[in-house]
């Protein structure tokens, strides 16, 4: 069976002053651009079945806004809901797009999220209409770019670089050819927070940068970030055995050194070539219970405990459980997608290959509802098991048993239940 694609891509930088999403000491707005960000459209279609992958270099997308564009796009373009599917790279260095969370993440800019609607039609229409034959192709290689964040300190769980815990360094590189075998497009498989700069400054961050340099070479192709299970990996800058924050030029050469790595593994013999045999994405949504009777920590500083207080009485009525959600894609039997509207830490992504080396697991995906600890890290504590919550303004941290529901649940989408 033949696949096709479609791709398309648009500026989507805001324009100054805007307010910047993903840390809580970031003071007043961003009144620079250093580099453009980009929605990039990608529509597979064979044997009358679709699926659309919109990127955007934001630091996720609004539940309620994918919702609603999902439906729009379905209606006008015959795409199921279930096989639309809003990735972002978690660049943050670009605009706040939900309003679910603390002001302590960013507020976001209304009118600059009621034009993205337009944006996105428009381009999902561009891209359908060049849809066009291609071949697939995966190399692999690896980068050395990040490091696990979560050490032991004092009987304490802080975030503070850790060698002894290994990441996931590879990289899969997906390419797409043309009958004429120019490259169309190209998407890259990562784990790594883009966190590299605190600027307040609009950038498309590490990601951004990295595909830009990708494209100096490809010039033609359609290149895309997709950001795996990061939530405990974030950039290697460290000194004296902490981290720091970098410049916008240390935020340029990690980039650049990810588009290395990248271009290295281009030029390996080892390339599997990848038959689309079938084309089908569907979805689940399973709920997260959390901690019954939390008391909050009244370590975390006056003012982060008052917002969030505030935040917990104004937007949660039901303070049990919120919801997960799943969405599969496969476009080979040997190539397979498994998105996720969390921060998943790389325990998951781990889980997904012991069943599936094929499988690519894939957070920031169709809304965001926080992260999303392993077992073992909510038994340790710390930033990725509680204190997130007080920044995204859930009610408490998720229940002990988290890990295996989400577990299960992915047991039975890769199954096909």
């Amino acid at each position: 069976m033949t696949l096709l694609l479609g791709t398309y891509e648009i500026d989507m930088t805001p324009q100054p002053p805007v307010q910047l999403a993903g840390y809580a000491h970031r003071e007043g707005k961003a009144m620079e651009v250093h580099s453009q960000l980009f929605l990039k459209i990608y529509y597979f279609e064979q044997d009358g079945r679709a699926f659309l992958l919109i990127i955007g270099d934001v630091i996720w997308w609004d539940d309620q806004l994918v919702d609603t564009w999902r439906k729009r796009v379905a209606d006008e373009y015959s795409v199921k809901p279930e096989s639309i599917c809003f990735h972002a790279t978690h660049n943050h260095s670009g605009p706040q797009t939900s309003e679910a969370f603390t002001s302590l993440l960013g507020v976001s800019d209304q009118s600059y999220k009621e034009s993205l609607e337009d944006v996105i039609m428009k381009s999902v229409k561009c891209a359908i209409s060049n849809k066009e034959p291609v071949t697939i192709a995966r190399r692999k290689t690896t980068s050395d770019i990040g490091i696990y964040r979560r050490l032991k300190h004092e009987n304490k769980m802080v975030m503070s670089p850790n060698p002894y815990v290994p990441i996931d360094k590879d990289v899969t590189i997906i390419t797409f050819e043309n009958i004429k075998h120019d490259m169309k497009a190209m998407l890259i498989h990562y784990a790594c927070h883009p966190t590299t700069t605190d600027a307040n400054v609009v950038s498309s961050e590490y990601t951004g940068v990295c595909c830009a340099r990708l494209k100096e070479t490809y010039h033609h192709a359609v290149i895309g970030f997709l950001q795996g299970c990061c939530g405990d990996v974030r950039p290697a800058l460290i000194k004296d055995h902490t981290f720091f924050r970098g410049s916008l030029q240390d935020m340029e050469a990690i980039g650049n050194q990810l588009a290395e790595d990248i271009i290295s593994g281009m030029n390996i013999s080892d390339v599997e070539v990848i038959h689309s045999d079938s084309l089908q994405a569907y979805s689940s949504r399973v709920p997260l219970p959390f901690q019954k009777e939390y008391t909050s920590n009244e370590e975390m500083e006056p003012d982060v405990l008052s917002i969030w207080k505030q935040h917990i009485e104004q937007n949660w009525q039901d303070k049990n459980k919120t919801r997960l959600e799943i969405q599969f894609l496969e476009i080979s039997s040997r190539l397979r997608f498994i998105f996720f509207n969390g921060e998943m830490v790389q325990h998951y992504s781990q889980y997904v290959k012991k069943i599936d080396s094929g499988v690519l697991a894939i957070g920031y995906s169709n809304g965001m509802i926080g992260y999303i600890p392993s077992q073992t890290q909510l038994m340790e504590g710390g930033y990725e098991a509680e204190e997130f919550i007080y920044y995204f303004g859930l009610p408490a941290p998720f229940h002990i048993e988290t890990e295996k529901i989400i577990q299960n649940a992915i047991d039975n989408i890769l199954e096909g239940e």
